[in-house]
């Protein structure tokens, strides 16, 4: 009897202490911002922490769009729980996913590297509603000039290669979203200020839907989202993010990215928590673990910067990198900031005409948009 009793007790205590709750944490994101190997990392930490066996379900964005429908949806398997959009997004007149309480707010005592990040990003607008902090800025950059370093030994000044006719079908561009950075960048072409390229009446010229049309039909891919390692390789050039700049270096083609004379637009993405985890407190938790993982110093220089080859919010993540990667992510230069035409939230005029606008100019070319 006194056997039998040992034995259920160990079985019960084995069973105890073996037991491990099973989480799954949904992501949607842009390409290349949750690397498998950092991903495992965290899982592991979080095993350690919480005793969670954490899964993930991982799917790569393409349209700022599908950040709202997965935060809205009521279809599972459409739902996200941790989003990457762009700052503007959480404040967009077409989402207003902070007044529709789609996202969540954001307990920054769980997320203590937040004060690490340079103040410029604590100090946004858009991730701010009434005190509250709702995103996270995680990467950031320029929509600039992605060149071979084969073609051209030294960075492009302007954006005038382009519309260069030794070029045409040489280059790609970014296909999809409203359109947005390839009109400010026939915008700049075309003089106009960087305060102004957002406004309808300046950017809906017929110099510049001229300068438009030209730029999408002598493209020879363009690419849904993020740029990839296979869009670029062979190419002489393109307009981008900075994506693929890394994988690309791995197909024998060595690319960088530059910010041409006449400026750009500039991109700020974050970290939001979706609605679908309001009644999840322990994910919740762990999902702004998630965050303040990947905002530390260590992650931004191995991620952001070597991964993702984009620029970090966490400059403290200069401990981690060579002189030469400190100079390519603008860690030292704070007046790229200024440069840059950053995407705001548009009127809702703004916003359907500049939608439309690329649309119609790209209409015939849509058979080049690759993801």
């Amino acid at each position: 009897m006194l056997r039998l009793a040992c034995f259920l007790w160990l079985a019960i205590f084995s069973s105890c202490a073996g037991a491990a709750e099973d989480m799954a944490l949904r992501l949607l994101v842009w390409g290349r911002y949750a690397p498998p190997e950092d991903v495992a990392q965290f899982k592991a930490y979080i095993q350690g922490k919480y005793g969670v066996n954490l899964t993930f379900r991982i799917r790569e964005v393409a349209d700022e769009d599908e950040f709202f429908k997965a935060a809205r949806s009521s279809q599972e398997s459409e739902q996200a729980d941790l989003i990457s959009p762009s700052k503007s997004v959480l404040k967009h007149f077409k989402w207003n996913m902070i007044k529709q309480g789609l996202v969540l707010p954001l307990r920054l005592e769980h997320i203590p590297n937040f004060t690490s990040l340079y103040q410029y990003f604590q100090d946004l607008p858009d991730i701010r509603q009434d005190g509250v902090v709702y995103g996270v800025p995680y990467a950031w950059g320029p929509y600039g000039i992605l060149y071979n370093t084969q073609v051209f030994k030294e960075p492009p000044r302007s954006w005038s290669i382009f519309w260069d006719p030794q070029y045409a079908g040489r280059y790609g561009i970014n296909g999809t979203s409203p359109g947005g950075e390839n009109v400010v960048v026939a915008a700049l072409m075309e003089g106009v200020k960087r305060d102004e390229v957002f406004d309808l009446e300046k950017f809906n010229t017929p110099a510049i839907i001229k300068r438009l049309q030209a730029l999408a039909d002598n493209s020879k891919v363009q690419w849904a989202g993020e740029s990839h390692g296979g869009h670029l390789k062979g190419l002489a050039f393109g307009a981008g993010w900075g994506g693929g700049l890394a994988e690309v270096k791995t197909m024998g083609e060595t690319w960088k990215l530059t910010v041409p004379d006449e400026g750009a637009s500039g991109w700020i993405d974050v970290w939001a928590i979706t609605q679908h985890l309001r009644n999840k407190p322990l994910l919740r938790r762990i999902a702004e673990e998630y965050i303040n993982f990947f905002i530390s110093a260590k992650k931004q220089a191995e991620v952001v910067v070597r991964k993702t080859t984009t620029f970090p919010v966490n400059f403290n993540s200069r401990r981690y990198l060579s002189a030469e990667e400190i100079e390519a992510a603008r860690i030292d230069d704070p007046q790229m900031l200024e440069r840059l035409v950053f995407l705001r939230a548009l009127s809702k005029r703004d916003y359907n005409g500049l939608k439309l606008l690329w649309y119609q100019v790209n209409l015939k070319n849509r058979h080049k948009v690759m993801k």
